[in-house]
């Protein structure tokens, strides 16, 4: 008998808690969510459902999106604490397009034995992205015994933690959390006091000092371009590769592009190119919705043809090319950006 591949998870189950661990606290950044997903991902992570989360009143997670989006109340999502951008400061930042959870988990019998997981997602935190998009995610779930831990994935798990954690702690000033930090009784001091234990928890991991080079990294102070090479040679080796798949990203407005292809995955190919760490006729794919995608939805046919870059669209998850997919770039360079536009 033939075996089937197994069904990829759904974005949303990327939050369910591990067996014989609670949930504790979450922090969520992205460019988008909804508030159908947000609930969604809230009920697998509490294992309550939506009527019992809005009874018992407890913050179990806290949002920070790009300005640009609606507010997600709390009515909505139970448990959910959207965290607006402050007004008045300076945005240290054009577009926040970073989509990345760190979700906290307490052992049933032993609450000191926590557990952390960190998911970056190329899709947002919506019901779009978890039925129609074709999207990936990176999971990575830490205990605490890989702290004292000297074996090599462990010091790097907790490298990825750790910079994830300096991430979001970094952004956390920049928006209005102040709902998060009333502690004085009720449900909101039992929250505070969640959320404080799982910060301990991510300070840890900050403090470990694990001496090597996380694979999580982000914009903030160097581009993409620039630490993209250093960081396939630091974690895949400085071989070159024969083909480069691309999310959609955030390229350019249509405006700039004006029909031309969009410079940015002109540039990381080129980068890797002269890198050594992509050969010259290698295949790239940018997986893409061509109708409605910044400028990659005004592509003109002759320059697509020109730069010998294939648009593929993105096809339901019910589709069997998403599991085919799902080998493929399991097994090749993905690359795709943190955080957008400094």
């Amino acid at each position: 008998m033939k075996s089937r591949a197994p069904e990829p998870s759904s974005l949303a189950q990327y939050f369910d808690s591990p067996a014989g661990y609670t949930a504790m606290f979450g922090w969520v950044c992205g460019y988008s969510g909804d508030a159908t997903f947000l609930d969604i991902a809230l009920e697998r992570f509490t294992r309550q459902t939506r009527a019992q989360r809005a009874w018992d009143g407890r913050a179990w997670m806290g949002l920070m999106l790009d300005p640009g989006n609606p507010m997600v109340s709390i009515v909505e999502a139970p448990g959910l604490v959207h965290c607006r951008i402050r007004d008045g400061l300076r945005r240290p930042f054009n577009l926040m397009h970073a989509k990345v959870a760190l979700l906290g988990f307490a052992h049933e019998a032993d609450p000191a034995r926590w557990l952390v997981r960190l998911l970056v997602s190329t899709g947002n935190w919506t019901r779009q992205t978890m039925e129609e998009s074709l999207d990936l995610a990176w999971r990575l779930d830490l205990g605490v015994e890989a702290l004292s831990s000297n074996l090599d994935k462990d010091r790097l798990a907790v490298a990825d933690v750790a910079a994830a954690w300096q991430l979001l702690d970094w952004l956390r000033p920049h928006f209005d959390c102040r709902l998060l930090e009333q502690g004085e009784g009720g449900r909101l001091s039992v929250a505070d006091r969640a959320r404080h234990t799982f910060e301990g928890w991510l300070e840890a991991c900050a403090k470990s000092n694990s001496g090597v080079r996380p694979r999580f990294f982000d914009n903030r102070n160097q581009s993409l371009l620039a630490q993209l090479p250093l960081q396939i040679i630091a974690h895949a080796r400085a071989v070159r590769r024969n083909y480069l798949a691309m999310g959609s990203g955030f390229f350019e407005s249509m405006s700039e592009s004006q029909g031309a292809f969009p410079s940015v995955p002109l540039a990381v190919r080129r980068v890797l190119r002269n890198k050594e760490l992509l050969t010259q006729t290698a295949e790239v794919d940018i997986f893409v919705n061509p109708m409605n995608c910044q400028a990659m939805a005004e592509i003109s046919s002759s320059h697509r043809d020109a730069e010998a870059i294939t648009i593929r669209p993105a096809p339901s998850p019910r589709d069997d090319l998403w599991r085919k997919l799902d080998s493929i770039v399991a097994r090749q360079v993905l690359i795709r950006g943190q955080l957008s536009g400094k």
